[in-house]
């Protein structure tokens, strides 16, 4: 059964007051070839559903660590090359006793070590997968995780003063993990500017994202048994990104989606899908 996208636990970020300066600023990203960057990228899902009057909870957590090497770099974009190491994953499953399947498990799946992803990004943040080393089942955990989501600003055309806001239409279109289909999603989000704030000892750029339009819909093909899903939700999340090159420093988010699946062909039923996600990245300084 097809189960919608892996998520994150929360942590909260220190920071100082809002810098109170009123000039607009030009949000940009500014890498140079040679820099790098790592990260830790935490996800936690919770969903709850009902399967032919069984309540049954699924609750997943991911965590790995994410290094980023710019490969060359001119004024408007970037290549990056994305190194994946320490990935762990575990699964509580409950409600599903009397069929036999009842579920504790954390793993650490060696097989992504060194996995990698080649990338642009552009100078308003936004990154694009060029090539991958990833096979079938990698390339389906890493896009539950949303890595390139997580790490795409999205940032303003023109100077921006605090309190300013701007407004983004995106649609993402994720292949099923295995049988045939997709799952598209569409979300309208608010973006504001903050200010200025430091974070974890960096002086950061604070942005707001907002998304009270989120729509998921998609048709998938496995097993003998044909999915059609559609659901609707809200997201919220903070990023914080370095002013000296733009880069995310730190971010947090959730995300919460109530959805149907309708199932046909082999098995026949309609199951409620209420899913609650999670998610922190944060920047790794190194200790000299």
């Amino acid at each position: 059964m097809y189960l919608l996208s892996a998520t994150i636990v929360a942590a909260a970020v220190p920071f100082v007051p809002v810098n109170n300066a009123d000039e607009p600023v030009l949000l940009r990203v500014r890498v140079a070839k040679g820099n790098a960057f790592r990260y830790i990228l935490m996800s936690t899902t919770s969903q709850d559903m009902t399967v032919e009057m069984n309540d049954i909870t699924n609750e997943s957590t991911s965590s790995l660590t994410v290094t980023m090497v710019v490969n060359d770099a001119a004024l408007d974009r970037a290549d990056i090359t994305t190194t994946f190491s320490d990935v762990t994953s575990s699964v509580r499953v409950r409600g599903m006793e009397e069929l036999g399947v009842a579920r504790d498990t954390t793993v650490r799946l060696t097989q992504f070590e060194g996995a990698s992803i080649r990338l642009t990004m552009d100078q308003f943040g936004r990154a694009s997968k060029v090539s991958t080393s990833l096979d079938g089942t990698a390339s389906a955990f890493f896009s539950s995780m949303k890595i390139l989501d997580r790490f795409s600003a999205y940032l303003p055309k023109e100077p921006i003063s605090v309190g300013g806001s701007w407004t983004l239409e995106n649609i993402d279109t994720t292949a099923a993990p295995s049988g045939s289909g997709d799952v598209r999603t569409t979300a309208v989000t608010v973006y504001t500017y903050r200010g200025i704030r430091d974070t974890l000892g960096t002086r950061c750029w604070v942005i707001d994202a907002t998304s009270s339009s989120l729509t998921q819909e998609g048709e998938i093909t496995a097993n003998g048994i044909d999915l059609e899903l559609e659901g609707s939700g809200q997201s919220q999340g903070t990023t914080f990104l370095d002013v000296n090159n733009g880069m995310v420093v730190a971010t947090r988010g959730m995300v919460a989606m109530q959805t149907q699946m309708s199932l046909s062909g082999q098995q026949s039923m309609v199951i409620p899908v209420a899913t609650q996600m999670q998610f922190t990245m944060t920047r790794i300084t190194e200790r000299r």
